[in-house]
């Protein structure tokens, strides 16, 4: 007696994937929203620090830049490249907050 299983594909952005990743897509999509959440919550906080109103978007901007302030200035033990790249974050970073409105007095 011979068995034969098949797995059931779903066809998702073009890639055959098992039904086992597409629940892990609807996750991730959970995830996506629980971190609009948090930027939210930290919107709100920023709002209350700096005085003004404060968007999630800006937030994630604000983010960013202390996350590359701090990596930038972190960087003793990184080589010279890496730390040139990370001064380069930073000033793309800024130059981001600056386009969504943050640092116009």
């Amino acid at each position: 007696m011979i068995k034969s299983t098949t797995l059931r594909t779903t066809r998702l952005a073009g890639i055959r994937v098992g039904n086992s990743q597409v629940r892990r897509t609807s996750f991730s999509l959970l995830q996506a929203l629980s971190a609009l959440t948090l930027f939210r919550t930290l919107a709100a906080v920023f709002s209350g620090v700096m005085d003004e109103r404060i968007t999630p978007r800006q937030a994630v901007c604000i983010t960013q830049a202390v996350m590359a302030l701090l990596i930038t200035v972190f960087s003793l033990c990184m080589p010279t490249v890496l730390r040139l790249l990370c001064l380069g974050w930073l000033i793309a970073a800024l130059r981001q907050c600056r386009r969504e409105g943050l640092g116009n007095d």
